[in-house]
């Protein structure tokens, strides 16, 4: 029992380790020994070749810079996919490399978190778990802050439509009780007007109602 579960175990290690495009073409075979041969094969090849592979991988890991539209996740689990096939390959890739490229690559959003790390903790000696753990908290954070500041402002931006609107409302009503009694005579009741068959060429004179 205690063999079975070294070797599913061991099985379940270089699972972890491969991309989900590789995942798909290991996942039928049998043992742990039949995978770790199958990995060598597609990886190492002749010298040369696993030479020239390690340099393309080392390169794209060096490209790599931390997109703004990008989380935390995200860009790690890019970083570790390039440090898995190297390692993969038989190259020494330390947690120690992958703490150093997330730091000089995050976007200047962390720039306030990486100074406080600094004060708080040596970052030569900082493991890459607790700098996700605090990096993902602080993503955390910032989101649900932004969150509130959208919903005030969209509440602000309401109340502004209501007020103007309420506005327009009242200065419709005044303007129109306005109009109404300029038409009205002294005892409310409307004016009438006309014209004289005497005096035609003078149009427009007002006449008070018969009593």
């Amino acid at each position: 029992y205690e063999k079975q579960s070294k070797l599913y175990k061991a099985k379940t290690c270089l699972f972890s380790a491969v991309s989900e495009s590789l995942f798909t073409r290991i996942m039928n075979l049998e043992t742990a020994f039949k995978i770790w041969e199958y990995l060598k094969q597609e990886f190492q090849g002749n010298a040369r070749t696993k030479s020239m592979r390690i340099l393309n991988l080392k390169r794209e890991f060096e490209l790599q810079k931390m997109k703004d539209s990008e989380t935390i996740k995200e860009y790690a689990e890019k970083l570790f996919e390039l440090v898995n096939k190297l390692r993969l390959i038989g190259e020494q890739m330390l947690d120690s490399r992958v703490v150093e490229k997330l730091l000089v690559t995050l976007p200047e959003r962390f720039e306030a978190k990486i100074s406080a790390l600094e004060e708080s903790k040596d970052l030569s000696t900082i493991t890459l778990a607790e700098l996700l753990s605090a990096l993902e908290a602080h993503e955390q954070r910032k989101l649900i802050r932004d969150e509130a500041n959208l919903e005030g402002a969209m509440q602000a931006k309401l109340q502004i439509q209501s007020s103007q609107i309420l506005g327009r409302k009242n200065k419709d009503w005044h303007k129109n009780k306005g109009n109404f009694s300029n038409r009205a005579g002294n005892d409310g009741t409307p004016r009438v007007t006309g014209t004289t068959r005497d005096d035609v060429g003078n149009k427009g004179i007002t006449y008070a109602p018969c009593q």
